[in-house]
């Protein structure tokens, strides 16, 4: 069973998923904004961050009053399902350039072949992280192009 989040305001009283703007105004549906939960939420979620209360208020809770912030960007379609796009904080160093996952990611479905993708950071001596794009290869395709091409592509990709 899906559950969108107007059906799911039925069954989890007090969770209330939106989508606001940076400004804190509600976002349209298929508007790319912050995920965020209406306070208050339900007993026995997150009540704190272990030896950094004032941290967790600040972070969780100061930049939109009134709603928990996730961290989270997404959307909520025209049918109310959730989806998310990206970690607020899912940026990767590689040697001194702070690269967003969700760019590189972006980047490697422009790929005819490529249907998913997930890119994290693998910790490097040399270059703080070197990104790690693990893909999905569209069903059907044979890979007409070799691990060497493929990387080409998906670099130049990103540059283009």
């Amino acid at each position: 069973m899906h559950l969108t989040c107007n059906e799911y305001d039925n069954y989890v009283p007090q969770l209330s998923v939106k989508i606001i703007r940076d400004d804190g105004t509600e976002a349209e549906p298929n508007e790319l904004g912050r995920i965020v939960c209406r306070l208050p939420m339900a007993p026995g979620t997150m009540l704190n961050l272990y030896r950094a209360d004032d941290r967790f208020k600040k972070t969780y809770f100061e930049k939109f009053v009134g709603y928990y912030d996730t961290s989270d960007a997404g959307v909520i379609d025209e049918h109310g399902y959730v989806q998310v796009m990206a970690r607020e904080d899912d940026v990767i160093n590689v040697a001194g350039h702070r690269l967003s996952t969700a760019a590189l990611e972006e980047a490697v479905l422009e790929h005819p072949e490529v249907v998913d993708c997930a890119v994290v950071g693998v910790p490097d001596q040399l270059k703080g992280h070197t990104p790690l794009a693990i893909y999905i290869r569209r069903a059907g395709t044979v890979l007409h192009l070799s691990r060497r091409e493929l990387k080409i592509s998906i670099i130049l990709g990103i540059v283009s």
